[in-house]
């Protein structure tokens, strides 16, 4: 009964060590070091001032994830040019726009590095807005030459993301990605394969406890010498008879008398 006590645990020790070192293995994998997991980038280009998100609402009741999670929105202008993006609440940044041409990305389906399945509706305007760096209603932003990127801890309520060049100009031509920044997310993953692996050992040496083979000890018997039966003691002097043989000497069964 222990050992198969014992074997079942183990079973289970390395059911859960090997479950636990794929799921470790799965997390570092999509989030890498840097916790980070992103989609490939997407050119999106059109002859506006601005390129925006449709609105996000956030719900009041979902909790805060300040330092837990954040998201993260990424671009880089395609001829090299300075780039901006920001994040904003989406009625401040519909006053901005107000009057200005700009396209709302409401669907994206084509392939990396590819414009032919961004799905654009443009806004008519004959405006041009300030430079957004200008404002301060952005509640995340990053403005510069080469990738630009921000990071935000959504918060409730409507927000929309804004893509433009530095200086508001026309049009917008920009590679484009997304992604979700999950900093625990590769400390979690190596605590999860180590975790995984001491149960595999664990489980390791319960088959071992359970399935070995027992060798019985080797038994020595002793003896007690007192009680061991003991020859009759012999005579050392030549020509001296025990008592037995003056008296009668013994032939089988019958006994035989000496001669005088």
């Amino acid at each position: 009964m222990r050992k198969v006590v014992l074997g079942l645990i183990g079973a289970l020790l390395i059911l859960a060590g090997g479950g636990a070192c794929v799921a470790g293995a799965l997390i570092g994998g999509v989030f890498g070091r840097d916790g980070v997991v992103r989609s490939e980038p997407i050119r999106v280009t059109a002859d506006v001032a601005a390129l925006t998100t449709d609105v996000v609402q956030i719900d009041a009741g979902l909790p805060r994830t300040e330092g837990i999670a954040a998201v993260e929105l990424s671009a880089r202008a395609v001829d090299g040019g300075r780039v901006f993006v920001g994040i904003g609440r989406a009625d401040r940044v519909r006053t901005y726009l107000a009057g200005t041409p700009y396209a709302v990305v409401s669907g994206i389906d084509g392939s990396p590095g590819s414009d032919a399945g961004v799905s654009l509706r443009i806004i008519d305007g004959s405006d041009r807005p300030t430079p957004p760096a200008a404002e301060d209603f952005w509640v995340a932003s990053a403005v510069g030459s080469n990738q630009q990127r921000l990071q935000w801890s959504p918060e409730p309520g409507r927000f929309v993301a804004v893509i433009m060049t530095a200086d508001a100009s026309i049009p917008v031509d920009a590679q484009v990605s997304a992604g979700l920044s999950v900093p625990w997310a590769f400390p979690v993953a190596i605590a999860v394969v180590v975790a995984g692996l001491i149960l595999v050992a664990l489980g390791a040496i319960a088959l071992f406890l359970g399935f070995r083979r027992t060798h019985q000890p080797l038994q020595i018997i002793t003896t007690d010498s007192e009680n061991l039966p003991t020859a009759p003691p012999r005579s050392d002097v030549a020509g001296e008879a025990s008592p037995k043989t003056t008296q009668q000497r013994q032939f089988g069964s019958v006994p035989i008398e000496a001669v005088s």
